[in-house]
């Protein structure tokens, strides 16, 4: 009996000892290197630690490219699985390329569409490009809408046009600007009379042009097809400011 029971525990110890030398698999360490960081993983069975130099860091570990500067680490790992040995532990140099500066993009073709008519500028901004669009037109630096109707003056416009440019590869959006001037016209659109001179008298003419519905195209001042006191207005604004 006794040789039975000791026979027994004997089975028991070797199959015990048997199981706890069992070892777990080795991890796999894999390297991903995006544009703007580097992701160390290791993947096994069972209770995975991962070391970067000899400290152990989190898995997986992300490491934060830097421009024009290489790094090199020494990565380790192991697995621990439950009731079995932890693995032997596996190596990798991990060398982080720098990070190149983003390409510049290349700008579209975009700009502005000038028509001039007898009385009115309009200004229609334009771009080729479905990754641009349009956060705003100013003239003379006041945003306007998009497209902008001017009364033709003797003076010169200055347009701007900002856009917003989204690429992939870049963080933040880029504002592209593009500015044109549209030139003055020859002699003053307000010299209604003809005198050579801007003043009481021209107010007189349109307030005569009005008053006969007259239709002279010279006296729509503000470019909305009618003569009426708008334009009266316009002209009066006109000869205080200059």
């Amino acid at each position: 009996m006794m040789r039975r029971l000791l026979l027994f525990l004997l089975v028991v110890l070797s199959v015990s000892i048997a199981v706890a030398e069992e070892v777990t698999p080795p991890p796999e360490i894999y390297v991903d290197q995006g544009f703007w960081e580097c992701m160390v993983s290791a993947y096994g069975e069972g209770d995975v630690h991962l070391f970067k130099d000899g400290v152990e860091v989190e898995n997986p570990y992300t490491i934060m490219r830097l421009e024009n500067e290489e790094q090199i680490y020494v990565f380790e790992a192991y697995a621990q699985l439950a009731g079995c040995l932890p693995s032997e532990r596996v190596s990798c140099e991990v060398h982080v390329s720098p990070m190149d500066p983003p390409v510049p993009p290349v700008l579209p073709d975009g700009g502005v569409i000038v028509t001039v008519t007898n009385t009115i500028v309009i200004l229609e901004a334009y771009i080729n490009d479905e990754d641009y669009s349009f956060s705003g037109m100013y003239v003379d630096g006041c945003p306007v809408e998009n497209p902008c109707t001017l009364p033709r003056i003797n003076e010169h416009y200055w347009v701007e046009v900002t856009t917003v440019f989204s690429r992939e590869g870049y963080e933040q959006p880029l504002d592209y600007r593009k500015t044109v001037m549209v030139p003055a016209l020859e002699g003053q659109t307000q010299d209604l009379n003809g005198d050579g001179e801007v003043n009481i008298a021209d107010i007189n003419h349109l307030i005569d042009s009005i008053l006969r519905n007259g239709n002279e195209s010279s006296c729509d001042l503000n470019g909305d097809g009618e003569i009426n006191i708008a334009d009266v207005n316009a002209l009066i604004n006109y000869i205080l400011t200059f």
